[in-house]
């Protein structure tokens, strides 16, 4: 599969078709009682969030509140990464609800990062599209990913052996 061949259609959010015959990009298509009907463009979320926004008046804030906001919500996003990853318990005891609530989260961090770029003049679209390019500029070969991989797990692998004190290595011998 060529990812670097991979593009949004115009103005939609993207995603590969999950039975990886067709490689072609499609939109996303959400459920009818979402507010946009058929695929969500990302242009027009950002202008629904700026008006409804305005509509409460909370078009009113300072940019960097909003970045607070942002942040808080990345600490509930992290706080739920760490429950499924094992680091923290999982509260509530069931993952299937803990991913749920992700998704709320992350959801809520999206908000906040579409409003400072309607803060800031900046089309998140146009962003993404850029972000994409740069991206495929700097890794252009899908195929040095297994590499890079496999460099990494070792070096996460050498980290872990550090902290146990070279236990971790011993013990797989």
């Amino acid at each position: 599969m060529n990812l670097r061949n991979l593009r949004p259609l115009p103005g939609a959010l993207w995603a590969l078709r999950s039975d990886f015959h067709c490689y072609r990009c499609q939109p996303v298509v959400l459920p009818d009682h979402f507010h946009f009907g058929k695929a969500m463009r990302i242009r027009d979320y950002q202008t629904w969030l700026e008006e409804w926004d305005k509509a409460r008046t909370w078009d009113r804030v300072l940019v960097s509140h909003t970045l607070l906001h942002a942040l808080e919500e990345l600490g509930e996003v992290s706080k739920l990464v760490q429950m499924l990853e094992g680091y923290r318990p999982l509260k509530p005891a069931d993952e299937a609800t803990v991913r749920q609530l992700l998704a709320l989260e992350l959801s809520d961090l999206q908000v906040m990062l579409f409003k400072i770029a309607y803060q800031c003049g900046i089309d998140m679209e146009d962003a993404l599209r850029q972000g994409q390019d740069k991206a495929d500029e700097r890794f252009p070969d899908p195929a040095t990913g297994p590499a890079e991989q496999i460099r990494y797990r070792g070096q996460l692998a050498r980290r872990i052996a550090q902290l146990d004190g070279g236990r971790a290595a011993e013990e797989r011998q």
